[in-house]
């Protein structure tokens, strides 16, 4: 008991002269027990959201971030979410190109933004149970290219185009075309995001045809145009 007691004392004081402490996964209950998360925001695996809110309503858990740093405390959802923490962690002390660079030297995807919901960072386009659609999911995220077209993938799943866009539209409730947009529009926001990439480049990686489809489709979804995003900035709250 007194080593549980030390131990809070030691990780008061270093979160209130200037140092961070980092929690991974459900390394946040124990801060919560220790009472450090009284009125902070904070998150914790998912799995464990429901039980942190319950024992521990002094804390803000938030199942709407990927991780969260409030008052010299990170917590992150799970074990991979730790990367991300790290990532930001740099880029909030340096900038967004070192820590995509750092990224591409571990071979990951560029950071995700925290304020993803955890549950649909591995559900979104998957919510569903037949093995022809979670194909089709997978090669419409390996294909951005335009000259990757419904016949290309019809073919690929030996099913025809007809019969691929019925079955798509029967399991996810979504179009082929509007899940192809809606994972190019998150390739390009993570471009946005981390690389001095011109709109006309992006939009090509995204596999749009021009800068002004990519905008048109980019603002149908934001509000505005791909050129007024916040390209450097992370807020931590």
């Amino acid at each position: 008991m007194l080593k549980l007691k030390n131990l809070k004392n030691g990780l008061k004081k270093i979160t209130t002269t200037g140092f961070i402490c980092l929690q991974i996964c459900t390394g946040a209950l124990i801060l919560a027990k220790m009472g450090l998360l009284n009125g902070k925001n904070c998150t914790v695996q998912w799995k464990c959201l429901d039980y942190a809110k319950k024992n521990f309503p002094k804390a803000k858990f938030r199942d709407d971030h990927l991780y969260v740093f409030d008052k010299g405390i990170f917590t992150s959802g799970g074990m991979t979410c730790g990367i991300d923490m790290a990532l930001a962690l740099v880029e909030k002390w340096s900038n967004p190109l070192v820590s995509a660079e750092i990224a591409q030297e571990m071979v990951i995807n560029i950071r995700r933004a925290d304020t993803q919901n955890q549950k649909n960072t591995f559900l979104d386009f998957k919510n569903h149970f037949n093995a022809e659609v979670y194909k089709a999911q997978q090669l419409l995220a390996n294909n951005l290219q335009s000259s990757y077209t419904l016949k290309n993938l019809a073919a690929d799943l030996n099913r025809s185009e007809r019969q691929i866009s019925r079955l798509f539209k029967s399991h996810t409730g979504e179009t082929i075309q509007q899940l192809r947009d809606k994972i190019r529009l998150d390739h390009g926001e993570n471009l946005l995001r981390n690389t001095r990439l011109t709109i006309k480049e992006i939009a090509n990686q995204c596999g749009y045809l021009s800068p002004r489809q990519f905008s048109r489709v980019w603002k149908a979804r934001y509000g505005e145009a791909p050129k007024k995003m916040n390209l450097f900035s992370q807020k931590f709250e």
